[in-house]
């Protein structure tokens, strides 16, 4: 499925807009590789649907999936955050670990906070907004899909957004 020029033009305008539509994640995720960072997307916005767990114990699990997935040093996706925003998180879900359920051997539920990863994935959030976000926009990733659709896409001072020049031609060709 290709983009809309409508699309394109928001997603160019609104980072929020553009990670939080499903065909602007896959595209936004598609550059992200070409930088090896698509995990800062893959932990915002499977933090961002922790939000529509219901019930707390398929909460839990689905919180720890995404610790061991991004949090500790070596994991699959390990981000990069502070040592001060992985120790807290180490810490969080340290009463997690080694347990078959929730509740301790004293009968107490184990209680996770379902903010937990906020300052996390804030923090991943405005590196993605602040920084992979401005070079999305002039990059060739997204620059295939204006020139398809005849698109100059400009910001609030009218200067032009995505690849310019030699490399607009380029793909324009």
């Amino acid at each position: 499925t290709k983009p809309s020029g409508e699309e394109l033009r928001l997603w160019c305008n609104s980072f929020l807009d553009l990670v939080t539509d499903r065909l602007g994640a896959q595209i936004f995720r598609d550059f992200l590789r070409t930088e090896f960072s698509a995990e800062n997307l893959d932990f915002w916005l499977r933090v961002r649907a922790l939000d529509s767990v219901a019930a707390y114990d398929d909460f839990v699990a689905a919180a720890i999936a995404i610790f061991d997935e991004f949090i500790p040093t070596g994991a699959p996706q390990e981000l990069n955050i502070t040592s001060q925003m992985r120790k807290d998180l180490v810490a969080a879900f340290a009463p997690f670990k080694g347990q078959s359920s929730i509740v301790e051997k004293s009968g107490k539920r184990l209680r996770l906070n379902p903010r937990v990863f906020s300052v996390a994935q804030d923090h991943i959030y405005h590196l993605m907004a602040k920084d992979s976000f401005q070079r999305f926009l002039a990059s060739e990733v997204l620059g295939v899909y204006l020139v398809r659709e005849g698109i100059q896409v400009v910001d609030e001072s009218g200067a032009s957004v995505g690849p310019t020049g030699s490399k607009l031609k380029k793909l324009a060709a």
